[in-house]
């Protein structure tokens, strides 16, 4: 039997080995057949998703007196600073056309650089893709988009901005 009829025969429930079919039954070890496999299959799955997940982080923010810096991700020597005394206008949009990169980075995890946007021109991101909602700061000089770990904490980086510039 090849491994193939092995394998079908785990999801037809009529596993069986060389020494069943010679009349002798097989005693029940820690594991069955079909426990193996799926043992075998969640291996594989976790360690595809650890792998995966410790790929990158995108976007680190580091808050001071001052202002804000976005830097991107680890060696890529990528960072965008915002002070709060040129901050004009903070606001957060689930969803931008974001338009097209002009110069920078664009890989599935992260984008950073300078963007031509449609709706705003030319600016200043740094971003994970993946997470719908962004922070758009605006100054005199230039526009940011950047998010943060997931929309929500995206948000909140707004309203924390927001705070800031009040109290100033």
């Amino acid at each position: 039997m090849g491994w193939f009829d092995k394998v079908k025969g785990v999801f037809a429930g009529t596993s069986s080995n060389s020494q069943e079919s010679q009349g002798t039954t097989k005693k029940p070890g820690a594991f069955s057949d079909w426990k193996n496999l799926f043992f075998i299959v969640a291996v594989f799955v976790i360690g595809f998703f650890g792998f995966t997940a410790r790929s990158g982080a995108t976007v680190s923010l580091a808050l001071d007196e001052q202002g804000l810096t976005a830097v991107g991700p680890k060696n890529s020597g990528y960072s965008i600073r915002a002070d709060y005394a040129d901050i004009e206008n903070v606001y957060f949009v689930e969803e931008l056309d974001l338009g097209t990169m002009q110069e920078g980075t664009q890989t599935k995890r992260a984008w950073y650089g300078t963007w031509e946007s449609g709706e705003l021109g030319s600016c200043e991101i740094c971003l994970n893709p993946q997470i719908k909602g962004y922070c758009v700061i605006q100054t005199q000089q230039k526009t940011i988009v950047l998010n943060y770990e997931n929309a929500n904490t995206t948000k909140q980086l707004v309203e924390g901005i927001l705070r800031v510039l009040e109290e100033k």
